[in-house]
């Protein structure tokens, strides 16, 4: 199917809301850790400083992103798209940015 024929045919989902999730990282703990935790402490994530985050829309691997400030709130810039046809892996992630990174 030509792309401009799905495009035609999906036209009309493009006001369904979707939930779109910026995911900063994981930690599996046990829950008496969990129920340790208290104002003020510090919980150590997966993901190091300057990764990318994780985007993901209606829980689906959607893109890779950096945060950045956007007058006064947080946003996400979009820097590798993952391709939905594809598994997830290198040669599936579109960069972005042209670097490579």
């Amino acid at each position: 199917m030509a792309a401009t024929d799905e495009k035609t045919r999906l036209k009309h989902l493009g006001d369904m809301e979707v939930e779109a999730v910026v995911e900063l990282g994981r930690k599996k703990m046990k829950l008496k850790r969990v129920r340790q935790l208290r104002k003020q402490d510090i919980i150590e994530l997966d993901q190091l400083a300057g990764e990318a985050f994780s985007i993901r829309i209606n829980d689906a691997p959607f893109a890779k992103g950096e945060v950045i400030i956007v007058g006064e709130s947080i946003a996400c810039r979009l820097t590798r798209m993952m391709e939905s046809h594809v598994e997830e892996s290198e040669e599936g992630d579109k960069d972005l940015r042209g670097d490579g990174a």
